[in-house]
Parts: structure tokens; C-alpha cells; sequence
């Protein structure tokens, strides 16, 4: 029992009118809560609605004029990753209840068989262990994140590495050029943030010409595997700040791939300088 009322903001996602009149009417006998409630009926205005104010909670229906299924889901926890998520569905399916959980919704809701107390306990619950796990969340990730950027450090200071912006007599990055080196970072997180989409969505985004393209500028530029980990890391530690533990360690599985890629591509550029290709892109 909560003893003094709250006013707990909900996103209702939901394009049948009829069902949405009935959780708005259910929500409004709630005596637990004051609900500011808002209704859409699309996934184009969920995600408008997303980007303009907090929500303490958001319930879904997995089916909408222009998006269906779990994928429903997986748009809205990518957009609204720090919000419980609580299905709406109008059947016992324990399959998409199960494939709902992995996907990161906080519980789910039998529109027939909900009343205003088991949607009370579903919100209230919901947000409840929602504000656990950040506690938990917010213990640890300053640990992980420390471990991790402790591990790109090693990396960042190679022993014994052939190709470096030493040979050129440069500076790094971040010293001779900040702007570009800006502009760089910038770069780097928007493909730490496409890396998750192309993971989680199936969408081909093409970061490996990006990849590239980065690796030919670095080249150019004549900066070495130091600058690649500084790029990297300022970019990481950007993506990585506010963010939950489990985005934090996503940002973190997909990062190492592209460093090591990116990696891959400035020492291609290199060996087609010293071969003699100076004025060829690698493809």
C-alpha cells in the first residue's frame, strides 16, 4: 500500500479506441496513483511522445497500424531504454510473453482479464522493481565501466606496435586538430548507436564503409592506433554515461568489434602508403 499519492506519468501505445477508453477509465479509478496520462495510437507518435518528455512507465500493444509483433518492443525499448515497458495483448500466449521478457518488457497484461486492481498492482510493481534495478545498476556500472576503460587503456598504449603517428613526427590527435578529432568522436558514437540498431532491428547500415571512410581520414591525417582508442574511448564514455548497465554493456560487446575493425582498416591504409599507393583508398 503506498501511503501518500503520486503522480505517475503513463504512456498508453494503443490504436483501438475501444481498449484504450477502457484503461483510460480503469486508470482513472486507480486511488494508489494520479495518472498523467497520455494516449497514441501509432508507433510514429509513440516515438514522437518519447522524445518530448519522461515517462514513469508505458503500456503497449504489440499491434499497430505501422508496426507489429515483438519488433514493436524492440522500437520502443531502443528509443525509451530507462522506461518498464508493460504489454498489452489480447490472448494468453506464453510464447510472446516469453519472447516479450527477452526483449525487455517488465510484465504483461490480459486486456480481458484486467481490471483496475491488477492493473494498480501491475503499475506499481513495475516501477517499483524498475527503481530497484537502477539502484543496483547504478552501483556496479561505475565499476564495469572503469574495468573496461582500464583494458582500452592497455590497448591505447601498445608496446610494440610497427605503424604510429610517432614515424610522422605528429602529435595526437586530440592535441594538433581538437575539431577534427570532435568531429571524429561524434562520428564514432553515431555508429556505436547504428551498431545497436543493426543488432537488435536486423537493419543494414552500412558501418563498414563508414568504417572505412574513418580510417582513410585517420590516415590522412596521420594519426595512429592511439588515436583510434582515444576516438574510441571519449566516444564510448559519451554513449555509456547515463545509460543503463544492460545498453552500457551492449555499447561495450558492439564497441570492441568496431575498434578492432576500425583497427584493421588504418593499418590496410598504412600498408598502401609504405607500398607506395599513396593517393588510393582501400576498399
Amino acid at each position: 500500500m503506498i501511503d501518500t499519492v503520486e503522480t505517475k506519468k503513463i504512456l498508453l501505445v494503443e490504436d483501438n479506441q475501444d481498449d484504450a477508453i477502457l484503461f483510460n477509465e480503469m486508470l482513472a479509478e486507480l486511488h494508489y496513483f494520479d495518472i498523467d496520462l497520455e494516449h497514441v495510437g501509432d508507433m510514429k507518435s509513440a516515438l514522437v511522445s518519447l522524445s518530448k518528455r519522461d515517462f514513469d512507465l508505458i503500456l503497449l500493444d504489440l499491434s499497430l497500424p505501422d508496426s507489429w509483433g515483438v519488433n514493436t518492443l524492440f522500437k520502443i525499448h531502443l528509443n525509451a531504454p530507462d522506461i518498464p515497458i508493460v504489454i498489452l495483448t489480447g490472448t494468453d500466449d506464453d510464447d510472446t510473453a516469453m519472447e516479450a521478457f527477452k526483449a525487455g518488457a517488465y510484465n504483461y497484461l490480459i486486456k480481458d482479464e484486467t481490471n483496475s486492481d491488477s492493473l494498480a498492482r501491475t503499475i506499481h510493481y513495475s516501477i517499483e522493481r524498475h527503481r530497484i534495478l537502477n539502484e543496483i545498476e547504478q552501483k556496479t556500472r561505475q565499476t564495469n565501466r572503469q574495468k573496461e576503460f582500464e583494458r582500452l587503456q592497455l590497448l591505447s598504449h601498445p608496446t610494440d606496435c610497427p605503424i604510429s603517428a610517432k614515424e610522422f613526427g605528429s602529435e595526437p590527435l586530440s592535441n594538433s586538430l581538437p575539431e577534427i578529432f570532435g568531429e571524429l568522436v561524434e562520428e564514432c558514437e553515431e555508429i556505436l548507436s547504428k551498431a545497436l540498431e543493426q543488432q537488435a532491428l536486423k537493419i543494414d547500415h552500412q558501418l563498414t564503409d563508414r568504417l572505412k571512410a574513418i580510417a582513410n581520414r585517420l590516415g590522412n591525417l596521420k594519426g595512429g592506433p592511439k588515436d583510434v582508442m582515444d576516438i574510441y574511448c571519449l566516444a564510448l564514455k559519451n554513449k555509456t554515461n547515463t545509460e543503463p548497465t544492460s545498453k552500457s554493456r551492449a555499447y561495450i560487446e558492439e564497441g570492441r568489434m568496431i575498434v578492432l575493425e576500425l583497427m584493421g582498416y588504418l593499418a590496410c591504409f598504412y600498408r598502401n602508403f609504405f607500398d607506395g599507393n599513396y593517393d588510393k583508398n582501400f576498399n
